[in-house]
């Protein structure tokens, strides 16, 4: 225990609160505790009080025994309404505590993949209108960093509101944007041999509420900490109500940076040498009338970059509609065509929408900038979440999570150019080594193939399978299963669709799931189907066709619905190949 404490221990500073025993259930900042033990280091220092985040993955953490301004004793209804409470993901990113949206300023540096995120972890006075720091509140950039897009590591809020008023009450937010290097010093801001990093963001005020306007903040320890720009705002908002999520890269051709911004059904385009100075390009999207891809505005969080593949190069831009999605509410969808440095030329009709994911919970989805081989691919994280209800989910000490990070590649097509979008390989480290179930190149009655998943109970782990098929063929895995929960991912011949079922998902009820199915359209390739899904405690992540269709859900499962059921309406399938492997947290 001693070594546990010396470790752990935690010196930042508490206020002086009450002593409360073993096993009672504490609340400190919105937060929910339960007590492990009281420990001291030694009879000359003060007990220290041992605890967990209750259904939090935090560990073992220590603060002072008089900690907490509340001691609840909590009695059995409360006791099953928490019980109930999803738990943590073990495969994707979650904030240490309150609420996260968006990723933002993703950026690859000294070989740390930088994370940097939309959040409010309270703390602080805010007022009446944003005191629960579980919901969408004035927003901070949070950080994390990783050597392998897998484990994260925790590191101080990056970027906070610049204005406060003299009760503290938080007036302005920090809300999305992007990172860069700059490693030709164009922005002057340099120091030796480390170049700075440069974080553009975009700057809103709480009361009123509007007044979007871009800022720059740039940091000299590898994004340690940070310093404002003194001659912020940087692009100063022109009487727009919707003008942000500024995403820059340095155009080579043009020899200068060129940001693209969100403006309500258009993205904007401008042009920069030095970050600090920018100038109109041209603009994409409700141009005179003529719209572009998926209607529902506002359109948030650009991304543009060129990606080669064994036949062209393309440049691809990311659009994420806060309405209107593939199946309701939120999603991201993408643009193939050209870019010449001023204009963005579609390569499809203005009609044709093209999404990243099917599924309701992947949203403001960017890419890693910086990457070695972004010419090739690029890597991408989204929210997994959605607006309809984002707000809503269940939750204790934090709420929301990434998406699996993901690996972006162009492919051709006989309708064109589209991306193709799989977990990045690093994941495969999470597969223990022994596999549950394998079957390769069996023809086998689906009777027998349920049979195999008889007793299986797990809860975080992959499927891997690929099966001929016919145009009567419909079939799937039950998951997250007990007596009376189940989600269920299928493919259905009839309609050429693969699906996700939520319905029966959980206790919650999702708004706008007024469609049980969750549909994608995908096609046969050699009268044969395959389906990745990625299981965690909270979700379901499903590729197809090795990536050419995805679908990202909730579920939020209870705690027993751990079962696993296969079914078809065919007397027997062609396997080629079936894998279910657990995963570790």
């Amino acid at each position: 225990m001693t070594d546990a404490v010396n470790h752990l221990v935690d010196v930042s500073p508490m206020p002086p609160l009450l002593k409360t025993p073993k096993g009672f259930y504490q609340h400190y900042k919105g937060m929910l505790y339960e007590v492990i033990d009281t420990v001291r280091h030694s009879e000359s220092l003060e007990p220290m009080t041992l605890y967990r985040a209750l259904y939090g993955d935090f560990g073992l953490w220590v603060r002072p025994a008089a900690m907490f301004n509340e001691t609840v004793v909590i009695d059995d209804i409360e006791q099953q309404r928490f019980t109930a409470l999803p738990a943590r993901p073990q495969l994707h990113f979650t904030p240490p505590s309150g609420w996260m949206n968006d990723p933002n300023g993703l950026v690859f540096y000294a070989g740390e993949y930088h994370l940097f995120y939309q959040c409010y972890a309270g703390g602080y006075a805010i007022g009446e209108r944003f005191k629960d720091s579980l919901k969408w509140c004035p927003m901070h950039w949070g950080h994390a960093v990783s050597l392998d897009l897998v484990h994260w590591e925790h590191l101080p809020i990056a970027l906070e509101p610049l204005e406060r008023l003299a009760n503290g009450e938080v007036v302005g937010m920090a809300f999305s944007g992007c990172a860069v290097i700059d490693w030709n010093n164009t922005a002057g801001f340099n120091s030796g041999n480390e170049p700075a990093m440069i974080a553009l963001y975009t700057h809103c005020d709480t009361i009123p509420m509007g007044n979007q306007r871009q800022g720059l903040a740039y940091s000299l320890d590898r994004g340690r900490t940070w310093q404002q720009y003194v001659g912020n705002p940087v692009l100063p908002n022109p009487n727009k109500v919707d003008f942000r999520d500024p995403k820059v890269f340095w155009h080579e051709p043009s020899q200068a940076w060129v940001m693209a911004l969100a403006a309500k059904d258009q993205i904007l385009f401008y042009r920069s040498a030095n970050l600090k100075k920018w100038d109109y390009l041209s603009s994409f999207g409700n141009t005179d009338g003529v719209g572009q891809g998926a209607r529902g505005e506002p359109w948030e969080c650009p991304d543009l970059f060129e990606l080669n593949s064994s036949l062209a190069s393309r440049w691809v831009l990311l659009v994420s509609v806060a309405k209107n999605a593939a199946n309701g509410g939120s999603g991201t969808q993408y643009f193939v065509g050209h870019f010449d440095g001023v204009h963005f030329i579609n390569d499809n009709p203005s009609d044709c929408i093209l999404w990243l994911d099917y599924g309701r919970d992947f949203y403001a989805a960017v890419t890693w900038a910086e990457h070695p081989n972004n010419a090739k691919e690029r890597i991408a994280l989204g929210w997994m979440s959605n607006w309809d209800y984002a707000q809503d989910v269940p939750a204790v000490d934090y709420r929301s999570a990434m998406t699996i990070a993901r690996q972006l590649s162009l492919v051709a097509t006989k309708h064109g150019f589209r991306l193709k979008n799989s977990p990045v390989a690093q994941l495969n480290k999470k597969r223990k080594s022994i596999v549950d179930l394998a079957l390769l190149n069996q023809v086998i009655s689906s009777e027998q193939l349920n049979h195999l998943f008889v007793g299986f109970k797990l809860r975080v782990y992959e499927i891997e399978i690929h099966f001929e098929v016919n145009d009567q063929l419909h079939l799937g895995f039950k998951i997250c299963k007990n007596d009376n929960y189940q989600t269920i991912v299928g493919f259905d011949a009839t309609l050429n669709s693969v699906y996700v079922d939520r319905l029966k998902s959980g206790a919650f009820k999702f708004s706008g799931d007024s469609n049980a199915r969750h549909n994608a359209p995908l096609q046969s390739i050699n009268n044969s189907i395959s389906l990745r899904l990625l299981v965690d405690l909270t979700s379901v992540e499903v590729f197809a066709n090795d990536g050419e269709i995805c679908l990202t859900e909730l579920h939020l499962a209870p705690e027993g619905a751990n079962g696993i059921e296969f079914f078809c309406n065919a007397q027997s399938i062609n396997i080629k190949v079936l894998q279910v492997s657990s995963m570790v947290g």
